[in-house]
């Protein structure tokens, strides 16, 4: 912050973290051109980043092709050693993923994204692949509706006002009023589904995770066969045991204050 209070942001700290986010699933690979349109800096400006971050040891050269190393890493490691939530949560939904046979991830709200931050997966052959660290546009998720859910009114008005909503599949909610008045069924009924959404033949169910202050800090998901769960199924016993999971982390989140 300046003097006055006011938030002063450093331009090339942001170029740099722009540019190792661009290095994704989709694109784990990237060439310098890739990288500066997908940045939106010139190839200049993008070249002396990447070297730079080369030298640092965050990204690799081979030939033409920029890659993340391990050295990223640090940061999620970091995360995960000094935060309660992902090691509170971690035992409470390894039993759960279990019980339901499902994968079971802890998600948190980033920009317009969900970010895993602990996950478990079941036993079954097929399931959906989530891993610590996965992103998914949080207006096409269950968690993501929780969240959006649980901003203060002026954060969720600032979402629905620059938020860009992505057609993934033919039934992707992209209309911001039907979105909207989604998001406050949510917050009513106290748990999300979605269907077809993110991924045609998947369903998934959330529920608010609080702190011991009772404030909304991430939300707990479990990831469906649409061909083996139907709403009823989710109404009458997916969502009532994903709520008593996540009643069980905030009493280990009580503890440890």
């Amino acid at each position: 912050m300046d003097d006055g209070g006011a938030i002063v942001t450093v331009n090339s700290v942001e170029r740099a973290f722009a540019v190792l986010r661009c290095f994704d699933v989709d694109h784990p690979a990237r060439t310098l051109s890739s990288v500066a349109a997908s940045v939106g800096l010139p190839r200049g400006t993008a070249r002396r980043f990447l070297l730079t971050l080369v030298e640092l040891g965050y990204l690799q050269l081979d030939g033409r092709l920029f890659t993340l190393t391990p050295l990223v890493l640090t940061f999620g490691h970091s995360y995960l050693a000094t935060h309660d939530l992902p090691r509170v949560a971690q035992p409470r939904i390894d039993r759960l993923a279990a019980d339901l046979g499902e994968t079971v991830a802890v998600t948190v709200l980033s920009g317009e994204d969900i970010l895993c931050v602990a996950c478990a997966s079941s036993q079954r052959v097929v399931t959906a692949a989530i891993a610590v660290g996965s992103r998914f546009p949080a207006h096409a998720t269950a968690s993501g509706r929780v969240l959006i859910g649980h901003l203060s009114p002026e954060e969720r008005d600032k979402y629905f006002a620059t938020v860009v909503l992505r057609q993934l599949t033919p039934r992707t909610v992209v209309d911001r009023r039907v979105l909207r008045s989604d998001v406050n069924h949510v917050v009513e009924q106290g748990w999300s589904t979605v269907t077809d959404e993110l991924e045609m033949g998947m369903r998934s169910a959330a529920v608010p995770v609080r702190d011991p202050e009772g404030v909304v800090v991430a939300a707990l998901n479990v990831s469906l066969q649409k061909s083996r769960y139907s709403v009823d199924d989710i109404r009458y016993a997916v969502a009532p045991a994903l709520s008593e999971a996540a009643a069980a982390i905030t009493a280990g989140l009580r503890r440890t204050n």
